[in-house]
């Protein structure tokens, strides 16, 4: 396995933590992108103010979040009605084959309307993925970009996507690598938010906000106008549960870790 940064105690400890501390990861950061025995492999990752250094690394990590909004204004190469780039993707210098392209697979689009149960069902009502594509790393294998996930409706109904919870399975592809196994982006649409007078910024507070409660139950269900998006955190723990490692595994991968030599990019 490649040697990679552990630099925050605070991510260790929650590593090392209950399973449910875990889930706020994939906000408030970037989905790094790296190499594990010939195949591509994805974690999670805080970056500095300037995006150059990872300063906090989960290779455990396999779920993400983005509270989608509209893309009006968007141009021609982003096609889809509803979106966001966060969070980005990274990979330190030398993590990825130099001047290789990186291409994101949407393998499978699941909906939740967010009532009752978590429910997820596959839906043909929209399409959805990355653009740009392809992305290219550079001449040391270094990658960090903000391409745009989206779904577009097809429903031509002239009604805007439906609200809920939409779980994308993913894959990645990096020349001369095999495919990176199934990762999950969680993404929430909702006109409540798309109807803010700035929803990306909705979107983010939400975003936050959703995340805190996950970590903290104490901190509040996350709220939007009187409306109560505690879903979408349960929705977010559908989906780490369905990639939780066997017992050990993050222990294992927590004591490697700290045990692995930091270096800077």
């Amino acid at each position: 396995m490649t040697n990679r940064i552990l630099r925050s105690t605070g991510l260790l400890a929650c590593l090392l933590a209950p399973a449910s501390a875990a889930l706020g990861h994939g906000g408030g950061g970037d989905i790094a992108v790296f190499e594990t025995d010939g195949q591509v492999d994805v974690g999670f990752a805080i970056l500095d103010d300037d995006d150059i250094e990872q300063v906090a690394f989960d290779p455990t990590d396999k779920v993400f979040q983005a509270v989608l909004t509209p893309l009006v204004g968007s141009p021609a190469f982003i096609p889809w009605d509803v979106g966001s780039s966060e969070p980005g993707y990274d990979a330190n210098e030398t993590d990825l084959p130099a001047e290789a392209e990186i291409r994101w697979n949407t393998v499978a689009i699941s909906h939740w309307d967010g009532a009752g149960q978590v429910a997820f069902a596959p839906t043909t009502a929209v399409e959805g993925g990355y653009a740009p594509q392809p992305n290219l790393t550079d001449s040391l294998g270094g990658f960090h970009a903000h391409p745009t996930f989206g779904l577009s409706d097809l429903t031509d109904d002239g009604a805007p996507i439906a609200d809920g919870v939409y779980l994308v399975e993913l894959t990645a592809s990096v020349t001369g690598l095999a495919d990176s196994d199934p990762f999950y982006l969680v993404t929430l649409v909702d006109n409540l938010v798309s109807s803010q007078a700035d929803p990306v910024a909705a979107a983010e507070a939400l975003g936050e906000a959703t995340r805190n409660f996950i970590d903290d139950p104490a901190a509040g269900a996350p709220e939007l106008g009187g409306k109560d998006f505690s879903f979408y955190a349960d929705a977010i723990g559908y989906a780490e549960s369905l990639v939780i490692p066997e017992p050990g595994t993050a222990l294992l991968a927590a004591a490697a870790l700290a045990a692995a030599a930091a270096r800077r990019r």
